[in-house]
């Protein structure tokens, strides 16, 4: 039974994490040593539901300390009002601070899911190559291969000749085996980019993703309209209408989705519905976020999308932030019956900020 919107929040818990990695994740604009994560906690008929988002710079427009006075100020707001003008009060910010707005949306809106709703029980999972060459490039392939991945991921946007010498290697070691997604992070000019694509084989290419700027249109539809590589819209998908200018220009083959950039649970379903409507395929996850988003990534994504998913940040976590850690089976994540539970004392550790409100006319303490 489902918790009613007129229910109040009885309190708000907001904590700001630093979570540490096991290795430094390299992404073209920074190497990301440990994610700084923002954590909500609320409670609601004495249950309590967790939302997190990691703010990326270069991939987020909101700076995490802004994000974090943000988050701080609504959840004094939250506290004490009904779940459903939480939603609204929420739903107002969604379009301007989504990283902010997940965190505290996403768990008032799993508090409003039925805790007895059946979930998909396993989800695949892409996985993700760093670069090497030789034999260390070998046993890496053949490590997520043997460990049941059908999709590998290499992220690229440094030197396109470099870069294409890279990935024409890690395809000759995959030899066919499984499918290869490349990530640009919106690295390359459009002719770097033409470069590139004409530089590799484009068999068993899934996608190139986001290889040009995300405000760039002109040239993401030029590029599009210029190789034989499936083109994927991540960072340049921020909104609906973003969205539906993709499908309107056409060309384009997938987007990707994340639910700490869509800002919500609810906002993560209907892109989804659009970008199905609108002939895409679609790519959900998030590979800089904690498992308490992941996990939502895939409950939602799970049983409507048939891609691999990219909800894969927890797998870079040194340890985990639940009590039953979520965990990997023939190269998919297994999915939990009932959401997960917060292993609060590692919270705790984690926290290099965190603020508490309690009731009506709220405080921070």
């Amino acid at each position: 039974m489902t918790i009613a919107e007129t229910a109040s929040v009885d309190a708000v818990e907001v904590h700001r994490l630093r979570v540490p990695l096991k290795t430094p994740y390299r992404l073209s604009y920074g190497v990301i040593e440990c994610f700084d994560a923002l954590l909500a906690v609320v409670s609601v008929a004495g249950r309590r539901h967790a939302g997190e988002s990691v703010p990326l710079p270069g991939y987020a427009h909101e700076r995490c300390s802004d994000a974090w006075d943000h988050i701080r100020d609504r959840a004094a707001r939250l506290t004490g009002g009904s779940v459903l003008d939480g939603l609204l009060l929420l739903e107002q910010d969604r379009a301007r601070m989504p990283f902010a707005t997940s965190a505290l949306l996403s768990a008032i809106e799993s508090a409003l899911q039925d805790p007895d709703r059946q979930r998909p029980s396993w989800v695949p999972l892409v996985a993700g190559v760093e670069r090497a060459s030789g034999g260390a490039l070998r046993d890496a392939v053949e490590s997520v291969l043997q460990n049941g991945h059908r999709v590998v991921k290499v992220k690229v946007g440094w030197d396109p000749d470099d870069d294409a010498r890279w990935v024409t290697e890690v395809q000759e070691v995959i030899a066919g085996r499984a499918r290869l997604r490349i990530d640009a992070n919106q690295a390359y000019s459009l002719p770097s980019a033409v470069s590139f694509a004409q530089s590799i084989d484009e068999s068993g290419v899934e996608v190139f993703e986001q290889p040009v700027s995300a405000t760039d249109w002109d040239a993401m539809v030029a590029l599009a309209g210029s190789t034989a590589l499936p083109i994927m819209l991540d960072e340049a998908i921020d909104s609906e209408a973003a969205l539906g200018r993709a499908v309107e220009l056409g060309g384009f083959a997938a987007v990707k989705f994340k639910l700490a950039k869509a800002g919500g649970l609810r906002a993560l379903s209907a892109l989804i519905d659009q970008a199905h409507a609108g002939g895409l395929q679609v790519v959900v996850g998030n590979g800089v976020a904690t498992e308490v988003s992941n996990y939502q990534e895939l409950v939602v994504a799970g049983d409507r999308v048939e891609t691999a998913g990219e909800m894969n940040g927890f797998l870079r976590q040194r340890e985990s932030l639940l009590l039953e850690p979520l965990e990997m089976r023939a190269g998919g994540a297994l999915v939990p019956a009932a959401p997960p539970e917060l292993d609060l004392e590692k919270v705790a550790s984690w926290s290099i900020a965190r603020e508490r409100f309690d009731g009506p006319g709220a405080h921070g303490h």
